[in-house]
């Protein structure tokens, strides 16, 4: 599942319904991961867990990108199943499409068949309506607690250069190699500090904070600081959004709660290591924590005495065996190499059915998926094993036909597979619905960017099974002048010749397509170029009625009397139309009316 498949079937619930399972079992792998460590590592310091935690956060915000924006990895985990032809309703009756041998599709209807309507009332659409609501609502949630913080601090007072608080910090030097700058505020609701924002920091402390012992009034600054030294409120924003996100997961709210957890004890063991008393210290957050904090826990600030928190905290405070150390730079560095390669190779995972051994139901799903427009069935008979050159004759092959649907990343993934994409498939060129090669069948249907993505993989743009169309004559015939130009830039010789389609000029004077013969004419393409039993330009434009095309050829040097076996000529061909206007035109560039020849 990619960007692109989303982009190029946006009316395919399915697909999104695949992606959220795709980051659910991805997700689960994370977070199962660093409950392991966390686990295994009981030991490790309260930093070490908390960037654990952190890490896995991150992941999670990781995997959308990542799985949206780099190729699949197919994993085969699961057995196939076997797919079964669907029915068909044909008239009054219903009957089941007819087997299919190795060789050859029979459907019971030969018409086209729309691509599936997307059923509101589809399961899948009903979830994915569901999550997005979810989101939505959760987004709007923590919106308000963020502006409720933000109110809050505007309504505080400030009281960093008040003499008492300055000479504080720089008595104790709690700042460090902290730059940026910090506002320490005061309110009177509070009764414990708390701190949020980034490059602009602020710290709250309760008015009563002035009559505070100094040694915890040291305490509750070393512990805010530390916070902001740890960009602590950052962290808190991603694991909320990883909430948004994946809120559906369980898993997810642990990770919110332990990411809160382990940045507290954290920070009291920095408090710890610059010298304040274990029992001291948590009596202080034991206080502070029996009152009442006036927001909720929407309100993404960092509060120093959470009643949520404060009994491991306390447990840990006045635990002599827990180590207390900090985190060196190079263990972050190399955290993040692992955790970036992890993701990555995570991302590009996906898990897909082994094969059956009954490949040709396999090969079956396929093209009938990409017969009917089905993307997200296509896919699943692709990553399951079907076969990419399965050829059948009269219907196409899965790269003819995902071509003919115009489906561009359906065409990539399957040249990437190693679809051939010069197949040339084997049935009859007459009665068909689908060209016998892809870049005939996306030049037919004016596919552009298939076309060009063809011709980059490797197809000939000069290639024309027997009895079939060079794709610049399909181009010239259908009127699509930019895949035209594009194959005339690509080497396709604009004077290419064949016996039941004629020329590109021929076919675009047929089809009365005067920018095509603009451009065919100015790339060289021969306006006296004549095929026996098709006539040449000036025969099929005055044949057609085309008169601004007549103009045009006989201006251009066409010979307005030249004769084809089986065609006549030009003046002919307008005469048996009833094309009175052409015969005037013909006979004023000079047509000789009497000039008769019959076949040899």
């Amino acid at each position: 599942m990619t960007l692109m498949d989303l982009l190029s079937s946006p009316t395919d619930w399915q697909q999104p319904g695949s992606l959220l399972w795709s980051l659910f079992w991805k997700g689960s792998l994370v977070l199962l991961l660093a409950v392991a460590i966390n686990k295994a590592g009981r030991k490790l310091t309260a930093a070490l867990r908390h960037l654990t935690w952190i890490l896995a956060i991150a992941a999670l915000l990781l995997l959308p990108i990542l799985t949206l924006g780099l190729p699949e990895i197919p994993i085969r985990v699961l057995p196939a199943t076997v797919f079964k032809p669907a029915e068909t309703v044909v008239g009054q009756g219903r009957q089941r499409t007819d087997r299919i041998s190795e060789n050859r599709i029979v459907s019971a209807s030969r018409q086209p068949v729309s691509p599936p309507e997307n059923r509101s009332g589809s399961p899948v659409t009903w979830l994915v309506m569901l999550y997005g609501s979810g989101s939505v609502l959760l987004s709007l949630y923590f919106a308000i607690g963020l502006a409720r913080i933000i109110l809050f601090t505007r309504g505080s007072r400030t009281i960093e250069n008040e003499p008492y608080w300055r000479d504080l910090l720089a008595s104790y030097g709690v700042l460090g190699s902290l730059r940026r700058p910090i506002r320490i505020l005061e309110a009177d609701s509070l009764i414990a500090p708390v701190s949020w924002g980034c490059l602009k920091p602020v710290i709250i402390m309760p008015a009563e904070a002035a009559s505070w012992p100094k040694n915890l009034q040291r305490a509750a600054l070393i512990h805010e600081i530390a916070h902001i030294r740890r960009w602590d409120w950052l962290t808190q924003l991603m694991s909320r959004l990883a909430c948004v996100l994946y809120w559906f997961h369980p898993l997810v709210w642990m990770a919110m709660k332990r990411v809160g957890l382990e940045s507290e004890r954290s920070c009291d063991d920095q408090v710890l290591r610059q010298g304040l008393r274990p029992s001291a210290y948590a009596g202080q957050l034991l206080d502070l924590s029996c009152g009442r904090i006036p927001w909720t826990y929407g309100v993404p600030a960092i509060g120093m005495a959470r009643k949520s928190q404060i009994g491991e905290r306390i447990s840990a405070i006045l635990n002599p065996q827990i180590r207390r150390k900090s985190m060196t730079s190079r263990s972050l560095f190399t955290s993040l190499l692992i955790t970036v390669f992890c993701v990555t190779v995570l991302a590009v995972a996906e898990l897909v059915p082994v094969p059956s051994p009954q490949t040709g139901s396999l090969e079956r799903q396929l093209v009938e998926a990409l017969d009917r427009g089905d993307s997200a069935e296509a896919r699943r008979a692709i990553q399951a094993g079907a076969d990419v050159n399965a050829s059948f004759a009269g219907e196409g092959s899965p790269l003819i036909l995902a071509s003919w649907r115009g489906n561009l990343e359906l065409v990539r993934l399957l040249i990437d597979r190693g679809a051939d994409a010069n197949l040339v498939e084997s049935g009859r060129s007459s009665g068909r619905r689908v060209p016998r090669t892809a870049l005939n069948a996306a030049a037919e249907r004016g596919y552009a960017d298939v076309v060009r993505l063809l011709v980059s993989r490797g197809a000939d743009p000069g290639l024309a099974p027997s009895g079939d169309a060079t794709p610049l004559m399909t181009a010239s015939e259908q009127g699509f002048a930019d895949i035209a130009r594009f194959l005339i830039d690509q080497g396709a010789d604009v004077n290419r010749a064949l016996s039941g389609d004629g020329t590109a000029l021929i076919l675009a004077a047929r089809e009365g397509r005067a920018d095509l013969v603009d451009l065919l004419i100015d790339e060289g393409a021969d306006v006296n170029l004549g095929v026996e039993g098709d006539g040449n330009p000036l025969i099929m434009a005055a044949r057609g009625g085309f008169a601004g095309i007549v103009e045009t050829l006989l201006a251009s040097g066409a010979d307005v009397d030249a004769w084809v076996a089986g065609d006549e000529n030009a003046l002919v061909a307008a005469a048996e139309a009833g094309h009175l206007g052409i015969v005037r035109i013909l006979l004023e560039k000079g047509a000789d009316p009497k000039t008769l020849r019959t076949d040899e």
